[in-house]
Order: structure tokens, then C-alpha cells, then sequence
């Protein structure tokens, strides 16, 4: 309401303010009503000097009305106007010129304010407008000056803004406009001024900018141009100020000697000529008037025209840009190389320093540097200086130039492999360094692994191996004309690299340079292992085809195998099966070890120990050398005897007491006696070797070790049985479930066999270890009674066939030697449920119920007597109910089950069709004695 009221009023003060023409109202009101949306759209309460609505418009700030009382110029800048600028800044349709400098106005400039016919001057520099130039500004056709500067603006230039034929002064600087500068330019006759700069415009400036012949300032600094500038500027004889620095122009800067020049600056581009600007006699004297041409690649022979130029203005020309030689120089070892400059061939004068590294090489007047059968000493970086006494203090730079010695003579020998398994193999790092070649396109056929992980897959690598020789090693690869590959829409170029370990699954990366370089990368480092072999890896940025060069900076030597250690082992021992190992220190870079006994090859071996076993008693010289693919060491050798060997003659076995004991006895010869008996019950003679035993159980094993005075040992061992042939043979090996009550077997044994009066059994007992101390039951056929006082429930027995001599009670021994018990079955004996069905019952009609209890898991109810006439309704229930066709006695089963056993427990029912009075108690009663009726 308070908005309405305000309006109507505004509308009273603009009808009475006694200044309206023929049909104005509808325009100023018009132009009321626009102001009024201007100042809500942004955000008025907040301006720094706000209008009173309740005055008439020609009061407010800002705000100037032509003859008819329609706003004719808005100068709000500075005003803190924030928020867009509303599409209905159009209805000002007598407006001339609006400025909006520096507020904080956003969003995009409306294209209807291409509909302000009669605007003049355009400013809105200092916000925050974004996008693009709308098109419709190409129908502001009285359009003087459009001042953009300052905004977020951004776009080509459109076409219609060369339709602007009035415009007077453009400036769109402190944008992000890109795209070039269109030739139409020309069309706009009238520019005098023209601000372009700190935007992203490229391309070159148009030949026809030089027919804008009132042009008195151009400002294109901070972009993107390119390319020479048309020599047509030499027709801007107005131009006062050119500034053009911060570009990539080239060639020559056009001449403008016509011009009444105060300023120009060129300075940060790459040009090349100047003409003699010296007498132009209108240049500022101070900053950043005069000329500036720093940063540039003028010589001698473009400044020396200018060393005229009159002291008072100010003229700024050092430094130069760098004369360019080439970043990297490859030179063939013994080969000559000029390093040419081509600069100043005209002036004989100059004087050229030469530099290597930091060091003054050689002065001359040549504008070139030879290099003569260069050798490696000759590598470094090269740099130098031009100078000339007409300009005295004044010096041009030769760029930094690396000089690189190769060797054509190490390039692809050995060839690299494509794959780990078949890399070039190199001895030490000598053979390393200057190693050279080039990667091949990229095989998509092959799996050639990956560089760092598994993330950075391989395209076209080369593998070369290397023996390590120094613990910290250093090498710098070198990347030379790699072609440019694109995928997806990205390029790369370049070459990768890496150091491993080993092949496929053992491959350990030590050293990783997985960016995409161009230029020259160390690679390596500490924690290499001498004499390990390492694998280097080169591969293409996404296949790029390089050529490269490796240099080996620190760690470069020859790879020689260290001469083995004394070996190390038994010099004498026993002529035994035993091993005895002999050994030499490991030495680093050894792939094998070649052992020699008594000159002849023996063996060959991975690491740096044999063993020796089974040789003959003897004298014997073992040898030793360790070799890989690049050296071979001298022998260490040493002697070894191996002593007499012991044997055991006449060895002979007598047998005592039935069969049941037995004597070893032998004569020891050989070895150094005396003998000793080290192992075993038994006698010897010391010197002569006699040895017999004392008595051993039959049926058992025997073992004596017998030892020399040198501690060699013979072993005498074997088996007696005494004739002991007894099999008791095999019987089922089920485990047996034997329930509360029952009697068991087992199955028959097989496979027997009986020695002449042995007898046989079978036995249940209860502990394996202590078969005669545990046994609880005997059986000759096999069955067994059960026995609840010997049994115990869900404890596990054993039951075994048994075949051995007789006691002297004709029953079998089981602590003979010559017993044979075969294999068990498993015995467990097992509890019955208990259940109840309780006392019989008696139903009146034919319905009834009954129940069970117990210590059961599952059971059912059977019918033992009334067949058809009976039926259960819930069978597998404890309690459930029962129904009779007829009248009559009926018999029912509970059958119960627990994991393994069951039992039954009988119920007899009766059903009657009335209640029958029943005598109980004594029927026959003595004298003296009462017995009572129960109905």
C-alpha cells in the first residue's frame, strides 16, 4: 500500500511540475517510473546519495531532464548502486548519456538498452557486469563513447559494433574479450581513442586500422596479439600514445616518425627492427611517456641508429631478450661444431664473450664459437655476451646453450628389449653411460607391464640392464625429438622412466619419473646393492616416439667381481652320508659359482655353498670361482680327507628261550681303533672289534653305534622277528553305537594268519596305550554280552582281533613278542530314553486324552490292539486326544527316541457308555478283618 501511495504521488508531483510539452506525460511518467525501478532493482536504501521519492524527479541526485521533462543524462557513478540493471533502462528513450562508474552493478548488460536511440555516452566502468556484449549495442548509432573498462565481461567483439560509425572513444579494457580484431574496424572513421588492453584478444591487428586516421591513443597492452603490426600505422600522423608492450608482435615495429608520438611502448614482445625514432622531438620526458622498446631481440645493428636519441625524453632499451642459440647441442664425440649466432653480420665491430658454465672461454669479433674434436671434457652449459663501444655499458645476452658429447658408437649395441625378460644386459655402468637409441612405435599386441604401478601401463618401452657398482648412483636421461601422440583430445609428448628389480611378480620400483619430459630428468639415488642387476625402463608418454641418450652422474665405473674368500668347511671327516657343507663368502654381482674337486668340475651353484656327501676315504682338493656374464675370479681352493670307513663283519643273530630273546654279534674292522660302543646295550673289544649284544625281545628292532678314536661312527641296525609270522588281520573300522541292553560284534577278521600254536581272541579294551592294562572283556567268537557294571555310557572302547603265542593257561598273551593286533573298531555305549505312559485308563464315550513323559527327544504313538476303531489325533505329541468308534479295550505303544537308542512304554484305554461301580479291595476277608467297597 505504502509503494502505491507513493506512486500516485510521484504522479501528482510529475503532472504539476508545470513542464510538459505536447503529449509528455506518457514519456516522463514513463522515465518516473523507470528511475523508481532502477532504484529498487538496486538496492536505493543503500546508495550513498539516495533519492526522495516524494520529490520531483528533476531534484534527484544524478538525475538531468531535457526540454521536455524526460531525463536526458543519469550520472549515478560512485553511488554504491548494487544488482542488475533493469531491461527497463530502454524506456529512457530521451536519454543521452548514462554513466555508471564504479558501482557494484552485476549480471548481464540488458540488450534492451540497444533501444536508447539517442544515447551518446555509454560508461559502466568498474562493475561487476559478466557475459556478453549484447549485439543490440550495434543500434546505438549516436553512440560516442562506450567506456566498458574494469568488468567481468567477456566474448568476441560483435560485428554490429563496427556499425557504430559515430563512436568517438571505445574502452573495453580489464576484461576477458578474446577473439580478434576484426578489418571492419575501419568503418569506425570517427575513433579517436581506443582502449583494448588486459584482455585475452589475439591474432594480428588489421592492415585497415590504419585508415582510422584520427586515432590519437591506442591502448592494446596485456594480450595475446601476435605477428607483425601493419606497416598502414604510419598513416596515423594524430597518434599521440601507442601502447602495445606485453604481446608477441614480431618483426618490424612500423614507422611512425609522422606521428607527434608522447609515448610508446613496446617493451615485453619479440621485435626484431626499429626504425630511427630518434627524431621525433615530442616524446614525454618522464615515465611512462618516451620509448620503450626493453624486452626485445634488437642488436646492435637496430640500436645503434638510436643512440641519437635527445637525453631529455626519456628512452628506455636495456635489456634485451637473450640472441637464442639451441637449449640442447648434441655432439658426435671427435666431431667439430660451430655454435652460430647470425647476428649483426654488418657490424665487424661487436665483441663476443663465450662462456662455459661460469668460466670465460674466448673473445672475439665473430658472431660465432667452434668447437673442435670435442670430447667429453667439453660438455657443459654455454652462454655469452655481445657488446659495443658506441653503446657503452650496454650488453646482450647469449641464451644458455647445454652441450651434450654422445658416443654413435654405444647407440642400440646391445639393442634394447621391448620386454623385461629380454633387456639389454650391460656389465657395470661404464658400458651405461652414453648409451644411446631410440623407442619404437607402440605394439598394442604385446603386455609390456607397467612403469611405477600398475596405474601407469606401458607403450613402447625399451628395457637395458645394468650390474650396479656403487651403493648411490645418479642418471641423467635425455629425451631427443619425441613426437607428439593425441588421445582422446589430449597430446602428450615426452619420455618416462624407472628403475626396478627383477622381472614380472619379483619387479620392485626403486626410482620413478612418471610426468611426461621433454626435457633432460635425473633419475636414481641411494640404496642400490653392488654387483645387483637393475632394469631401466623407458617408455613413450601415451606411444610418443622418442630417441634418447643416457648419462651415468654419479657411480660411473667398471663392474669387476671381488675375489672369493677362503673356503670355509670340514677339512677331515667320517666317509658318512652326511652332508658337509663347504662355503665362500658371497660376493655381489656373482650369478654362479663353478666348484672343482681334484681339477675336475663337480658342480655349479646359484649361491656361494656345496655340499659334499658319500665320498670315498682319500685326500681331495676342492676349488672354487665365482663368475657372471661380465668376469670371471681367480680359484680359492682347500683340502678335505675323508678317513677310513668302519664295517661290521661277520655280523650273526642267535635266538634264545622259545623265540622270545635274541644276541647280535659282529667283528669291527677298519677305522682307527679303539672302538667304543656310543649307542645300545652291548660288549666290545676295543682293539680286535669283537662285539656281541646283550638279550633283546623278539619281534623288535636294534640299533648299536659303534665310534672310532676320530669319532667316526658306524651304525649296526635291523629287525628281528624269531620266526614270529603271526597276522591277526583286519577288522571293519566302524564305530559302533550300542544301546542300554544290547549285545554287540564286530566283523569278522580277514587276512589272518596263525603260527603253529598261537592262538587268537577278540579283546575290548578302553586305552590304546596300554592295550593288555585296559582290557574289560574277552570273546573268542567275536560277540559280546553287555555288561552294565563294566560299561560305562558315551565313553569310547576298542575292540581288536588278537593272535599270539599261549600263556601257560592255554589262553592268549598278550605281553608275548610275537603278539599281532590288528586295527580297532570304535565302541560307544549308549543310554535308552526313559519314557512313561502312566497308569491305564478308563473314558467314558468315545473321546479320551492321554499323555507320556520322559528324557526322550521325539517319539510317537503306536496302536497295538483295536486296529481301525481307534484313532490318535496328534500321533507325534506327548499329550493328545483319542477317539473311539466302539465301545471296548484298546492298547496303545509310546515308542521314544533319543540320538541313538529308543524305548516303548504299553498303555491300555478302555471306553464304556456309563459309569459301572466296581468292587475293589480284598475279596476274600478273614476273621477279624474289613474290607471297604469303591464305586
Amino acid at each position: 500500500m505504502k509503494k502505491g501511495i507513493g506512486l500516485f504521488f510521484l504522479f501528482f508531483l510529475i503532472c504539476n511540475t508545470g513542464i510538459l510539452a505536447i503529449s509528455p506525460q506518457s514519456n516522463r511518467f514513463q522515465d518516473s517510473l523507470t528511475l523508481v525501478k532502477l532504484y529498487t532493482e538496486t538496492q536505493g536504501t543503500n546508495w550513498v546519495i539516495k533519492w526522495n521519492l516524494q520529490t520531483s524527479i528533476n531534484n534527484w541526485h544524478g538525475v538531468s531532464l531535457d526540454g521536455t521533462g524526460c531525463v536526458s543524462s543519469l550520472v549515478l557513478n560512485s553511488n554504491n548502486l548494487n544488482g542488475p540493471l533493469p531491461n527497463e533502462i530502454s524506456n529512457l528513450t530521451n536519454v543521452r548519456y548514462l554513466n555508471f562508474n564504479d558501482n557494484k552493478l552485476s549480471g548481464t548488460i540488458p540488450t534492451s538498452i540497444g533501444s536508447l536511440s539517442n544515447l551518446e555516452d555509454l560508461i559502466l566502468d568498474d562493475n561487476l557486469f559478466a557475459g556478453i556484449l549484447p549485439s543490440t549495442i550495434g543500434n546505438l548509432s549516436k553512440l560516442r563513447t562506450i567506456s566498458l573498462r574494469h568488468n567481468l565481461l567477456t566474448g568476441e567483439i560483435p560485428l554490429v559494433f563496427y556499425n557504430l560509425t559515430n563512436l568517438n572513444s571505445m574502452a573495453l579494457s580489464r576484461n576477458s574479450f578474446y577473439g580478434t580484431i576484426h578489418s571492419n574496424i575501419s568503418r569506425l572513421s570517427k575513433l579517436s581513442y581506443i582502449d583494448l588492453s588486459n584482455n585475452l584478444f589475439e591474432g594480428t591487428l588489421p592492415s585497415s586500422i590504419g585508415q582510422l586516421i584520427l586515432l590519437s591513443e591506442i591502448y592494446i597492452q596485456n594480450n595475446r596479439f601476435k605477428g607483425e603490426l601493419p606497416s598502414s600505422m604510419s598513416s596515423l600522423v594524430n597518434l599521440r600514445h601507442f601502447w602495445a608492450n606485453d604481446n608477441g608482435f614480431s618483426g618490424s615495429i612500423p614507422d611512425l616518425r609522422n606521428s607527434k608520438l608522447i609515448s610508446l611502448k613496446a617493451d615485453h614482445n619479440q621485435f626484431t627492427e626499429i626504425p630511427d625514432l630518434s627524431t621525433i622531438n615530442t616524446w614525454g620526458s618522464t615515465f611512462p611517456f618516451g620509448l620503450d622498446i626493453r624486452y626485445n631481440k634488437f642488436t646492435f645493428e637496430d640500436l645503434i641508429p638510436l643512440r641519437n636519441f635527445p637525453s631529455q625524453y626519456l628512452y628506455l632499451y636495456d635489456p634485451q631478450d637473450s640472441i637464442y642459440i639451441e637449449k640442447m647441442i648434441y655432439i658426435p664425440q671427435g666431431s667439430n661444431y660451430n655454435i652460430k649466432l647470425y647476428t649483426d653480420p654488418s657490424i665487424p665491430d661487436n665483441n663476443y664473450k663465450w662462456f662455459k658454465d661460469t668460466s670465460l672461454v674466448f673473445i672475439s669479433n665473430h658472431n660465432e664459437y667452434q668447437l673442435i674434436q670435442v670430447t667429453e671434457a667439453d660438455e657443459g652449459i654455454y652462454s655469452g655476451v655481445i657488446s659495443n663501444a658506441i653503446i657503452p655499458g650496454f650488453e646482450i645476452p647469449i641464451s644458455k646453450s647445454r652441450v651434450i658429447i654422445t658416443d654413435p658408437e654405444k647407440c642400440n649395441k646391445p639393442i634394447a628389449g621391448t620386454t623385461c625378460h629380454t633387456a639389454a644386459s650391460l656389465c657395470g655402468t661404464t658400458e651405461l653411460h652414453n648409451y644411446c637409441g631410440n623407442l619404437g612405435l607402440k605394439d598394442t599386441t604385446i603386455i609390456h607391464g607397467y612403469l611405477c604401478d600398475s596405474s601407469l601401463l606401458l607403450d613402447n618401452p625399451r628395457w637395458i640392464s645394468f650390474v650396479a657398482t656403487a651403493d648411490s648412483m645418479l642418471f641423467e636421461i635425455f629425451p631427443i625429438n619425441c613426437s607428439s601422440v593425441v588421445t582422446e583430445g589430449n597430446t602428450f609428448s615426452g619420455l618416462q622412466a624407472s628403475i626396478s628389480t627383477g622381472c614380472d611378480s619379483n619387479r620392485e620400483v626403486l626410482y620413478c619419473m612418471s610426468d611426461c619430459s621433454n626435457d633432460p630428468f635425473i633419475l636414481g639415488g641411494n640404496g642400490f646393492q653392488i654387483g645387483e642387476r637393475y632394469f631401466i625402463t623407458l617408455d613413450g608418454c601415451a606411444g610418443s616416439v622418442c630417441e634418447y641418450l643416457i648419462k651415468v652422474i654419479e657411480g660411473n665405473s667398471v663392474f669387476r667381481l671381488t675375489q672369493p674368500s677362503a673356503i670355509q668347511g670340514d677339512q677331515a671327516f667320517c666317509p658318512d652320508s652326511a652332508s658337509h657343507l663347504f662355503s665362500i663368502k658371497t660376493i655381489p654381482g656373482a650369478e654362479k659359482y663353478q666348484w672343482f674337486v681334484n681339477d675336475t668340475f663337480h658342480a655349479l651353484t646359484l649361491d656361494s655353498q656345496i655340499v659334499i656327501k658319500n665320498f670315498a676315504s682319500g685326500i681331495y682338493q676342492l676349488k672354487v670361482r665365482a663368475l657372471n656374464n661380465c668376469d670371471t675370479t681367480l680359484f680359492s681352493s682347500i683340502l678335505f680327507q675323508v678317513f677310513s670307513k668302519m664295517e661290521a663283519k661277520q655280523l650273526n643273530i642267535s635266538k634264545e628261550g622259545k623265540d622270545s630273546v635274541f644276541m647280535v654279534a659282529c667283528e669291527i674292522q677298519g677305522g682307527n681303533p679303539p672302538y667304543r660302543i656310543i649307542s645300545g646295550n652291548g660288549n666290545i673289544d676295543s682293539l680286535t672289534g669283537e662285539f656281541y649284544s646283550q638279550f633283546i625281545l623278539c619281534n623288535n628292532g636294534y640299533r648299536f653305534v659303534i665310534a672310532d678314536r676320530r669319532n667316526c661312527q658306524l651304525t649296526i641296525e635291523g629287525f628281528e622277528s624269531c620266526g614270529c609270522g603271526s597276522f591277526a588281520g583286519i577288522i571293519p573300522n566302524d564305530t559302533l553305537q550300542i544301546c542300554e541292553g544290547s549285545n554287540f560284534s564286530t566283523g569278522a577278521a580277514t587276512q589272518v594268519m596263525r603260527d603253529s600254536g598261537d592262538v587268537s581272541a577278540y579283546i575290548l579294551f578302553s586305552d590304546t596305550s596300554d592295550i593288555p592294562g585296559s582290557v574289560v572283556k574277552y570273546s573268542t567268537s567275536g560277540i559280546f554280552a553287555y555288561d552294565p557294571i563294566a560299561y560305562r555310557f558315551d565313553s569310547i572302547y576298542y575292540i581288536a582281533h588278537v593272535v599270539s603265542r599261549p600263556n601257560h593257561l592255554g589262553q592268549i598273551n598278550l605281553l608275548h613278542p610275537c603278539v599281532s593286533i590288528s586295527n580297532y573298531s570304535h565302541v560307544v555305549f549308549r543310554q535308552k530314553p526313559i519314557v512313561s505312559t502312566g497308569p491305564n485308563l478308563i473314558f467314558c464315550g468315545y473321546e479320551g486324552e492321554i499323555n507320556a513323559f520322559g528324557n526322550y527327544t521325539s517319539g510317537i504313538w503306536k496302536i497295538l490292539t483295536g486296529g481301525n476303531n481307534l484313532i490318535i489325533d496328534s500321533a507325534l505329541m506327548n499329550l493328545t486326544k483319542v477317539f473311539a468308534k466302539v465301545y471296548g479295550t484298546y492298547t496303545l505303544q509310546r515308542e521314544v527316541f533319543n540320538l541313538f537308542c529308543s524305548s516303548q512304554d504299553d498303555l491300555q484305554i478302555v471306553f464304556r457308555d456309563s459309569i459301572e461301580t466296581q468292587i475293589t479291595g480284598y475279596k476274600f476277608v478273614c476273621s477279624g478283618q474289613t474290607t471297604s467297597l469303591d464305586a
